[in-house]
């Protein structure tokens, strides 16, 4: 790290970004407006494309990984879905409920969560 001239306060910060799932960037200013949105979804060295057919285990496995992993939720309101959650968590849910057809409602009467516990860099 120090070759890379990356200097680090919190040594538990760099376990947490060990265990990132997802990277956000932001080039035009989005994330100062508190707004995100997702442009590109990438498997390993594979960009994955909306309207490119995606096997339907897989799809259920990307449903599990956004709905299931978040503090934030879908409301469906007539026509429109509003989200809630952070920013980053509101663009994840959106692009899945857009994108990728993700039902919430369904895919959380359809599963059942046997444990929850906070990220603890101690309890790692």
């Amino acid at each position: 790290m120090m070759a890379d001239q990356a200097m680090v306060r919190k040594l538990s910060t760099c376990e947490t970004m060990g265990s990132a799932t997802v990277i956000c960037t932001d080039k035009t200013g989005t994330l100062t407006m508190n707004q995100t949105k997702v442009t590109k979804f990438w498997v390993g060295l594979d960009n994955i494309e909306y309207d490119s057919l995606v096997d339907e285990k897989l799809l259920e496995l990307y449903h599990q990984g956004v709905g299931l992993n978040t503090t934030g939720s879908v409301y469906n309101s007539g026509t429109t879905c509003e989200y809630s959650g952070s920013p980053t968590e509101k663009a994840i849910l959106s692009w899945a409920v857009t994108n990728l057809g993700m039902d919430m409602e369904k895919l959380k009467q359809d599963s059942t969560i046997l444990h929850v516990q906070m990220f603890n860099s101690e309890k790692k």
